[in-house]
């Protein structure tokens, strides 16, 4: 049981710094680049049961597929780095996640 915590917990730090080496360079990423780096966040986070950020990375994967201007992927990428440092992985908390991206797009 304490090496899985200790491997879901590099786990997390490395999709952590991931993400928040995309935060810095969000301006300066072509969207296909983007894409292909969101989609190795929800593939890893798929296979470790992480299903807020599964949720979210599938959220800005559909907004860069409908070829949404770069301002709006900034709040999906802050609360993905939310989600990865974040302990719980239900349902519920994906749906607030998704939830607060929401407010986050519309405010």
């Amino acid at each position: 049981m304490q090496q899985e915590q200790t491997a879901i917990n590099m786990v997390r730090a490395g999709l952590c710094h991931q993400i928040d080496l995309l935060l810095r360079a969000t301006g300066q990423l072509q969207p296909a680049h983007l894409f292909n780096e969101i989609e190795e966040i929800r593939v890893i986070s798929a296979r470790y049961g992480l299903e807020p950020l599964r949720r979210l990375a599938r959220g800005l994967e559909k907004q860069l597929a409908e070829g949404h201007q770069k301002h709006v992927f900034e709040p999906w990428l802050h609360m993905m780095r939310e989600a990865a440092s974040c302990h719980r992985i239900d349902e519920q908390a994906a749906e607030t996640f998704i939830a607060a991206t929401a407010l986050r797009l519309n405010s």
